[in-house]
């Protein structure tokens, strides 16, 4: 009995079985381990029952649990003791064989046929075989140097006779060249090809030098006599009827002028700045170079504004430029389809610049003309246009109101007599400040007084194009705020005022008014104040 490896067998991983072949009845005794070598997991250890437990019927192993993860193609070891009755179940399907005794196939070389080692082979007869075919270059290079010359052929002896003949050449031609036709060689006609020559028919039109004479003085300079065609012909800085060379004659126009109207306007073509944009852009300019007015057509659906700004330096440097809607106000920009005259005296290039945009297309066409307009001034009707609350050529009696006597003074008044309640504040003298702030956080604009500082007005503007917020503070108490952002080249502000008695707010009594700024921008303000208890 010996140890060996079953090699011939079935796995089944639902059944948890091993099928061996060539084996009749499998001996639990006689097997010793099974490792799973594909996922390198011991299956069965006759030494270990925690791994597993296995039964056997005939030739098939049954285990009571497999390790996980198996498959019924993978490889396995089976350690057996091996039988003589069980080598089908432990040998490889291709068995070795050894060849050392096997027969030599008929006719097959040995020892005994062979010749000694260093032995000659001697060839006594052989068939022979033709060697065919060139052999040689297709040229041979061949020297000259001896062969004879063909008969007639020249050689240096006959040369002297050539030189000679030549050289004679010279005594035999005529003298060149003749009158008109100098260093060349003469050709003489035969009287009969002279008498055949055909001289050139006369050709009309030429300028002879009789002609020419008739066109030109005893000095040589061209001149014109016959008169050009009357009021036709400009040529140069001729005069009207000049008569007298270098002479600056005056025209004069006798009797009456009849009314002229000259009509200077004209206008480009359309120029397309804005062609259906769905974001800010600079867009197209238009030229206005030597034109008086520029008219702007927006349309599109959009929710965006477009900015009207004008150049002097060739679109190097843009300004904000204020634009008339048709039928409407006086504008910087325009958040809404229509109209929009310009006038551009002065400038070179308008566009029309989306400087913000929310959706939609915006689409600007442009035209600039000479042409210009006027307001139009109407005369108001004697008594029939309200001005605000004033007609037309109405009187005011400032001691009147509604032709009753105002009295404002105290104490009791006379029937009829409109008592007028003068402001806490008469007879106070308001006070004005105005500077510049520019540090982020608390500016002081006004020093603290002797009461409460009560603004009765103020005024903020910047051109600064960061948004900055502005605080009105007394200490650290928030009185009145505003957010400031100017377009690029534009000043904005913000203003408010209010009639006596009233305020718009006031600090605590004997409290600085400070302007707190949100970043370093620089706010020019002016406020108007009361310093009153």
């Amino acid at each position: 009995m010996a140890k060996g490896l079953a090699k011939n067998y079935t796995f089944s991983v639902a059944s948890k079985t091993i099928t061996l072949s060539g084996i009749t009845t499998v001996r639990l005794d006689k097997l010793a381990l099974i490792t799973n070598t594909t996922t390198n997991k011991i299956l069965y250890n006759f030494a270990d029952s925690t791994v597993s437990t296995a039964t056997v019927a005939t030739n098939v192993i049954t285990l009571s649990v497999l390790q996980g993860g198996e498959s019924d193609s993978d490889k396995l070891r089976i350690d057996y003791d091996i039988e003589s009755s069980d080598t089908a179940a432990f040998s490889d399907t291709t068995q070795p064989v050894s060849a050392a005794a096997l027969p030599l196939p008929t006719g097959a070389a040995t020892a005994a046929k062979q010749l000694a080692d260093g032995h000659n082979v001697v060839v006594t007869s052989a068939p022979t075989t033709a060697v065919t075919g060139t052999f040689f270059q297709g040229t041979q290079p061949v020297s000259a140097a001896a062969l004879p010359l063909p008969a007639g052929a020249a050689t240096e002896a006959k040369q002297d006779t050539g030189n000679t003949s030549v050289g004679s050449i010279d005594t035999k031609t005529p003298v060149l060249g003749q009158a008109l036709a100098a260093a060349s060689t003469p050709v003489v006609l035969t009287a009969a090809q002279v008498t055949t020559l055909t001289p050139p028919a006369a050709i009309s039109g030429f300028a002879t030098e009789t002609t020419l004479a008739s066109i030109k003085d005893a000095a040589g300079i061209k001149k014109i006599t016959d008169a050009l065609p009357a009021g036709t012909n400009l040529l140069g800085k001729t005069g009207i009827d000049q008569v007298t060379a270098n002479a600056n004659e005056v025209v004069t126009k006798t009797g009456s002028v009849a009314a002229t109207t000259f009509t200077t306007a004209t206008a480009t073509g359309d120029t397309t700045l804005q062609s259906a944009v769905s974001a800010t852009a600079n867009g197209s300019s238009l030229a206005v170079t030597g034109y008086g007015t520029a008219l702007l057509q927006v349309s599109g659906t959009f929710s965006a504004t477009v900015t009207f700004e004008a150049s002097s330096d060739a679109g190097t440097t843009w300004v904000n430029i204020s634009a008339t809607q048709i039928g409407g106000d006086i504008v910087l920009s325009a958040t809404a389809i229509g109209s929009y005259r310009i006038t551009c005296t002065g400038f070179d290039s308008v566009r029309a610049r989306v400087s913000s945009y929310t959706s939609g297309a915006v689409t600007v066409v442009g035209r600039a003309t000479n042409g210009t307009t006027s307001g139009k001034i109407i005369k108001l009707a004697t008594g029939t246009n309200t001005i605000g609350a004033l007609t037309a050529n109405q009187s005011v009696n400032l001691s009147q109101l509604a032709g009753n006597t105002i009295s404002s003074g105290v104490g009791a008044t006379g029937t009829g007599t409109i008592r007028v309640v003068q402001a806490n504040d008469a007879g106070k003298t308001i006070q004005s400040k105005a500077s510049i702030a520019s540090s982020s956080g608390d500016n002081t604009i006004i020093n603290a007084g002797t009461n409460k500082l009560k603004i009765k007005a103020f005024s903020l503007t910047t051109t600064s194009t960061t948004a900055v917020t502005c605080i009105f503070k007394s200490s650290t108490t928030v009185l009145w705020q505003v957010v400031l952002q100017a377009p690029t080249g534009v000043s904005v502000g913000a203003n408010l005022v209010v009639p006596a008695p009233d305020y718009i707010f006031s600090t605590a009594s004997a409290t600085p008014l400070t302007l707190n700024l949100s970043s370093a921008q620089t706010i020019h303000y002016s406020v108007s104040y009361i310093d009153e208890a």
